[in-house]
């Protein structure tokens, strides 16, 4: 885990300034406290910060440059087959100075080109500059798990692992984007290319770009794999596939000399990564974290019971509201620079912290549920056909009246807010349905929230028009299959922003073997019966752990990191949420006070669950006013 910054500048004649790469790379300061560089050239700058994992503290300085001083790299993240590419590289002449991952994939670009991504196994980022061509080449790892942001502006071309760190620069200014922000209030983060500040992009997951003076492109270089290319195999094959490809995907991710650690919420996936790794790193040390309240302590619970089982170094916290204060909630929103209001962020910081002072590379169990359908939504989207098959006027009446009467309880992922979200989403197509049961605001609850101004201005693009395209353009046989597919590309992208965003604000590499791409693309080509059979998630994975740890984790209802988010709002955070609201600028200016003030009196009487709301309001306001966005001229 480290952290690059820089700018290319082809059209004018002015240096490049060395005070801009400081600013960008002070920015990065927590991803990188092992070492700093600078290069300065003619027309291109890079700043990196460094986070040893792998080789000496002498190996891997960055930016690094190739023997002629014609070719220079930053770089973010691990390539685990390094080993392997790098005989390649020796039999082809190749002399080596380390034993560095950074030395190969620099060289691995002389030889291969562009062509050098197809060889990569890895999460990474990098923007290698290139004077012999005069060009820039930005690339990303297959599914996205490190970041890259980049901008072109006044002729200018920025690039950075941070979205602050190109703020930092000075060269951009702070306006937020109103399209993006109409997604944000959609589903509580953007996806695809698009930032919340104007004119900031992310390179997408399995992309790459080249910039020079002819401009800037833009290419594919890899992508889930959908139904035309599966094979029909038994169910045994793709069992022991499935097993060997996810021990090697554990094992290759051991790699490194620093402390390892694994996130252990007591569920399947992490308590299945906790299994394999015990098997070739029997010191693992694991990590959960709890709450006060009984009703959310039992990750805790089971996460110590499993640990004990598989005899690990097991260390475990507890969580309380009162830790939370307006200054927390500012550092977190500091470091989630590209907005993900996903309330898990909270844990996620804390444990971060926590599992920091023992562990600098922490695996972690993200993927899983996109991969292998482990969300409740997929369990819904199949019930779906069957309780559509009754009459629309008997759906409806079912609906309207079931849903006024279920009673919002403090509970985890409680019944009635499922229920809720399942009948009035049952009065939609599949698609769609599947779309609202991800929605926070919509059409219409945005239009009441935001003031004229800034619902005219946000409204030109159709979030639900994402889903749509990516729907109508994949060959896929079913609609669960599309389903997964859409989610891997649009809400799994804002889960790894949450990942890094955390673990790298405590200088800490996060690691995801389920996301392997070899994995991934396993699991695009596997039969929907061996993801999702009849009601039970993850069959596959069920499967092959049987016997190797206990029914009682493998058949554990999904919790997740929940929090007591429903609770807190209402009582313990209630005072901090209606200064935040009440005491800002944007509140009258921007959104309507009634409107706001009617979902906190809904919430606190037990009318509606409107946590995902409050909570999505409440972390752009603090996220606006730590980056000092500017709203334009729109917010009156």
């Amino acid at each position: 885990m480290c952290g690059f910054g820089g700018y290319v500048n082809f059209f004018n004649n002015r240096a490049i300034d060395k005070s801009v790469l400081e600013r960008m790379s002070d920015a990065l300061s927590h991803r990188g406290p092992d070492g700093s560089g600078i290069l300065c050239d003619n027309n291109f700058g890079m700043a990196h910060r460094r986070l040893k994992t792998i080789g000496s503290m002498d190996d891997g300085h960055q930016p690094a440059t190739n023997d002629t001083g014609l070719v220079s790299m930053v770089y973010n993240g691990e390539i685990y087959n390094y080993s392997e590419i790098k005989k390649v590289l020796e039999i082809k002449g190749y002399i080596f100075k380390s034993d560095c991952d950074t030395e190969v994939l620099l060289n691995s670009y002389l030889e291969w080109g562009t062509d050098c991504l197809k060889r990569l196994n890895g999460i990474f980022a990098f923007t290698i500059f290139d004077k012999r061509s005069n060009t820039a080449f930005l690339a990303r790892d297959h599914m996205g798990v490190k970041p890259l942001y980049f901008c072109l502006r006044n002729n200018i071309f920025l690039f950075a692992s941070e979205l602050k760190s190109l703020l930092a620069s000075k060269m951009i200014p702070r306006h937020l984007d109103y399209e993006a922000f109409n997604e944000y209030l959609s589903l509580n983060y953007t996806s695809g290319a698009r930032t919340l500040v104007r004119d900031i992009e992310q390179l997408e997951a399995g992309n790459y770009l080249i910039y020079s003076p002819k401009g800037l492109l833009k290419f594919k270089y890899w992508d889930i794999p959908i139904d035309a290319m599966r094979q029909k195999k038994d169910d045994r094959y793709y069992e022991e596939e499935f097993l060997h490809l996810l021990e090697d995907s554990v094992e290759k991710r051991l790699v490194g000399d620093n402390a390892k650690g694994i996130f252990l919420s007591g569920g399947l996936d992490s308590s299945a990564l906790t299994y394999f790794t015990r098997k070739s790193f029997p010191e693992i040390k694991t990590f959960s974290l709890g709450f006060k309240e009984n009703a959310f302590d039992d990750n805790r619970i089971y996460a110590k019971w499993i640990a004990d089982k598989l005899g690990t170094r097991h260390e475990d916290m507890i969580l309380e509201a009162g830790k939370i204060d307006i200054s927390t909630l500012k550092k977190i929103m500091w470091f989630n620079d590209d907005l993900v209001a996903d309330p898990t962020i909270i844990p996620t910081f804390f444990i971060s912290h926590f599992a920091s002072n023992l562990i600098k590379i922490v695996l972690a169990g993200d993927g899983a549920d996109e991969i292998l359908a482990g969300y409740d939504t997929y369990i819904a989207d199949r019930l779906l056909s069957f309780y559509q098959i009754m009459p629309s006027r008997i759906r409806n009446y079912v609906a309207d009246n079931a849903a006024r009467k279920l009673v919002v309880k403090e509970k985890p992922a409680g019944l009635a807010f499922k229920m809720k979200k399942f009948l009035n989403g049952a009065k939609f197509p599949a698609l769609k349905a599947h779309f609202y049961w991800r929605e926070v605001f919509s059409e219409q609850e945005k239009r009441n929230l935001c003031s004229p101004h800034v619902f005219e201005r946000m409204n030109s693009r159709d979030p639900f028009s994402i889903y749509n395209f990516y729907y109508d353009n994949i060959n896929l046989n079913t609609s669960i299959e599309k389903f997964l597919y859409i989610d891997q590309k649009i809400l799994l992208s804002s889960m790894l922003k949450r990942m890094d965003s955390m673990t790298s604000a405590f200088s800490m590499m996060g690691r995801v073997p389920f996301l392997d791409y070899r994995i991934v693309e396993f699991c695009a080509r596997l039969p929907l019966r061996l993801k999702l059979k009849g009601v039970t998630t993850k069959y596959i994975l069920k499967k092959i752990m049987r016997g190797r740890i206990p029914d009682r984790i493998i058949y554990r209802n999904k919790r997740g990191f929940t929090l007591p988010l429903n609770k807190w709002i209402k009582y313990e955070w209630r005072d901090m949420i209606k200064d935040v609201f009440f005491s800002s600028k944007l509140t009258g200016r921007c959104f309507n006070p009634d409107y706001i003030d009617n979902l906190l009196k809904q919430h606190c009487e037990n009318r509606e669950d409107n946590s995902w709301k409050i909570f999505g309001l409440l972390s752009f306001y603090v996220w606006a006013e730590v980056h000092d966005i500017d709203m334009g001229d729109n917010c009156v």
